[in-house]
């Protein structure tokens, strides 16, 4: 592995971290307002853009291209899920948890794929994901077209433990690659 996949795997996993901290840092934003609730939604679609990005750069992490690319369409598809609301509220027939349901498949699908070939850090990566976001879709579901407002939390969660273990591995593992060797 050359030291700009590594660069770019580290870049990958701190977005991921970044992501879910935004997720969960709009949480804390009062939305009552029609200012607080741009900034509200602009926290959430900032997350949720730099989840997609860290989707786009962590190609390092998979041998086969059809895992991240199903990586890549979960995390597109919960960008879609909060810019729907933004976009095409009464316009598209789509419902809000179709959009999180179908990114939930993707991850759980890409992560169990992952596991049967032994690629083990990418599925734990993936299944962390997958947690948040069949958490998060769970969330909807019971709550209806009322859902909580703390609905992303469970993905931030997932997001956040992702690139932890992301980080983590990519960290303990450059080192052992670019340490010089003892005399």
């Amino acid at each position: 592995m050359r030291r700009t996949s590594v660069v770019r795997e580290a870049s990958a996993a701190l977005l991921l971290v970044l992501g879910g901290g935004a997720l969960i840092g709009a949480l804390g934003i009062d939305y009552m307002t029609t200012q607080g609730l741009w900034v509200y939604t602009a926290w959430q679609v900032a997350g949720l853009v730099l989840i997609v990005t860290a989707a786009a750069l962590s190609r390092p992490l998979f041998t086969h291209v059809s895992e991240w690319l199903a990586f890549l369409l979960g995390a597109v598809l919960w960008l879609g899920s909060r810019t729907w609301l933004i976009l095409f509220l009464f316009l598209s027939p789509i419902p809000l948890v179709f959009w999180t349901l179908m990114a939930t498949l993707s991850f759980t699908v890409s992560a169990m794929i992952l596991a049967v070939r032994s690629e083990y850090l990418a599925a734990a990566v993936l299944a962390a994901i997958a947690a948040g976001s069949a958490g998060s879709t769970y969330v909807m579901v019971m709550g209806g077209v009322d859902a909580s407002d703390d609905m992303y939390a469970p993905l931030a969660a997932g997001v956040l433990l992702g690139g932890a273990i992301y980080g983590v591995a990519v960290g303990r593992n450059s080192l052992s690659r670019y340490a010089v060797p003892s005399a």
